[in-house]
């Protein structure tokens, strides 16, 4: 597994660790990777935000899951409040060849979010801000 691999799997953990205590419901803990066939990480997120009944509030490194922003949209649909954090290395688009952040288009799946109304931040250019 390699460096950004294991990165993905703390931002992860730490993203869902934290929606699961903010809701004070019963903790639970998952860990990733899982073996195939098991309920990913994402999987569990996408149902803890399928069941919100008043707010979502949540600090992302990266929205790059077609589900996760569907079940942002689905939320918003049921009139669920939505605010969202960002990264802005993540939020804006990154080019593929050179890497370079172009501050000027943002990433195509945040723009649905934003379409739709939902309150989407991102942390001014801050270094790592939502890193691990």
């Amino acid at each position: 597994m390699g460096i950004f691999s294991k990165t993905k799997v703390i931002i992860r953990f730490l993203l869902f660790f934290g929606l699961i205590f903010s809701s004070f419901a019963n903790a639970k803990v998952f860990f990733g990777p899982v073996p195939e066939g098991e309920k990913s990480l994402d999987d569990h997120i996408i149902n803890f935000l399928s069941r919100a009944k008043k707010t979502i509030d949540g600090c992302f490194f990266e929205i790059r899951d077609p589900r996760l922003v569907e079940a942002f949209l689905s939320a918003h649909k049921r009139g669920i409040q939505i605010r969202l954090l960002i990264d802005s290395n993540y939020f804006y688009l990154r080019d593929k060849e050179t890497l370079e952040i172009d501050y000027s288009k943002r990433n195509p799946n945040i723009i649905p979010l934003l379409e739709a109304g939902i309150n989407i931040r991102e942390d001014n250019k801050r270094t790592a801000l939502m890193h691990n």
